[in-house]
């Protein structure tokens, strides 16, 4: 089954260029990689990835989960019982990386890091969690698997 996700990625931070420079690639074969696999797309929609810095995320961090630290990833899912407003296709919601706290989590491939956080987001917005231990479990194997696709290694271990 082909799934038709257009992946629009907006800069934030014009460093992510210099520290990722394929970035738009990896968004893609993310993104891509992770509705292959959930098979729950129906029909065309769309995916927002916005390449942000520490600043910005802490901003929408404090806003949103009442936490005023950085964090590497947010997802906000677009309320799928909404009308679309005014686009062509549906969005399936947005997510937002960090620089700063993506570099300083990248232990040893900083493209893999950010691959992998893509995927977990695109999790988050249809709908897994990591909240309580059963789902972390669940949405972990989820995400090794997924990863398995991209030839990257299970950042769990």
């Amino acid at each position: 089954m082909t799934v038709s996700v257009h992946t629009v990625v907006q800069l934030r931070s014009k460093e992510w260029r210099n520290v990722v420079p394929n970035f738009r690639a990896l968004c893609s074969a993310a993104s891509n990689a992770t509705w292959q696999r959930i098979k729950t797309i129906n029909g065309p929609c769309e995916l927002s990835i916005v390449l942000a810095n520490d600043e910005f995320i802490r901003k929408l961090n404090k806003k949103f989960r009442g936490e005023n630290k950085p964090t590497n990833v947010l997802s906000f899912p677009a309320a799928m019982d909404k009308v679309n407003m005014g686009g062509d296709i549906p969005s399936l919601g947005d997510i937002v990386l960090a620089l700063e706290t993506v570099i300083a989590e990248a232990h040893e491939n900083l493209s893999q890091h950010f691959s992998h956080l893509i995927v977990h987001g695109c999790l988050h917005l249809v709908g897994h969690d990591h909240l309580e231990e059963a789902e972390a479990v669940k949405m972990e194997a989820l995400e090794v698997e997924i990863l398995k696709t991209l030839n990257i290694k299970n950042p769990y271990v």
